[in-house]
């Protein structure tokens, strides 16, 4: 979690006018989405490198850019140009 559960964005003050307030609150559930976003992109990398792994394959990827990358984890890497 990026904002904590005792950050003043999770607590605003009431104060503060509906434009600020609706406002500051967009901040913190964008912050909160791209996070959720993030985690859920990382774990689905993670699980998928990890199966190629346990199969022994190489891994091939599309790229603009042609390059090699000779192991990571143990793991070819092979980036092609499409």
């Amino acid at each position: 979690m990026m904002i904590r559960e005792d950050s003043p964005l999770r607590r605003l003050p009431s104060g503060l006018d509906l434009k600020q307030t609706l406002f500051l609150d967009a901040i913190r559930y964008s912050v909160d989405m791209a996070d959720i976003a993030h985690t859920r992109l990382r774990e689905t990398l993670i699980s998928l490198t990890y199966e190629d792994v346990m199969e022994g394959e190489t891994i091939n990827i599309t790229s603009s850019n042609a390059v090699y990358t000779p192991k990571i984890g143990g793991v070819k890497i092979m980036l092609d140009n499409a």
